[in-house]
């Protein structure tokens, strides 16, 4: 069965609801069931619409592995 990747991001969310997690811990399960984008910058529509959605909501900062470091928001399921 595939999964789109908004759908993905919903079913992540709601496992990971007491504990704040990095966009890049979701993009990482995802890329490994073989969901995702060619161009990572694509899901940041995705996480905005699941933001909108009420899916998830900011929690935290995260160091990222990509972008040398920066400080990017974290997020946990609602």
């Amino acid at each position: 069965m595939t999964t789109d990747p908004y759908t993905f991001l919903c079913r992540f969310a709601r496992r990971h609801k007491r504990k704040a997690w990095s966009p890049e811990q979701a993009i990482g399960q995802a890329a490994l069931h073989g969901i995702g984008f060619p161009d990572a910058r694509r899901w940041g529509s995705v996480f905005e619409q699941a933001r909108r959605n009420g899916v998830i909501k900011h929690a935290g900062m995260f160091q990222r592995v990509s972008s040398n470091g920066s400080l990017r928001p974290g997020w946990v399921g609602i």
